[in-house]
């Protein structure tokens, strides 16, 4: 499904509260496409209540699993910047 990947984009962008720029180097395009996802999957979600459904299901599941540095005693903050609570 074409989605998904613009669905991750879209997960990062919400959760992670980072400039476009930057979500841009981490997926390997340029902010500029990073926007037009975010429009596009903004008006997808509005629109498409399966996929809402699994965005709800993706943040959930994310949100309940202790992340791997949690478990080996490393500061939160030093690994990554995302809040997902």
């Amino acid at each position: 499904m074409k989605g998904d990947p613009d669905l991750l984009v879209y997960l990062v962008w919400k959760t992670c509260m980072l400039p476009n720029e930057e979500i841009g180097r981490l997926f390997g395009i340029s902010y500029s496409a990073i926007s037009h996802i975010l429009s596009f999957m903004r008006t997808r979600i509005k629109e498409e209540p399966d996929l809402q459904a699994k965005y709800d299901l993706i943040l959930f599941t994310v949100q309940n699993v202790t992340p791997w540095h949690q478990r080996d005693g490393e500061d939160s903050a030093a690994v990554y910047r995302c809040s997902l609570s």
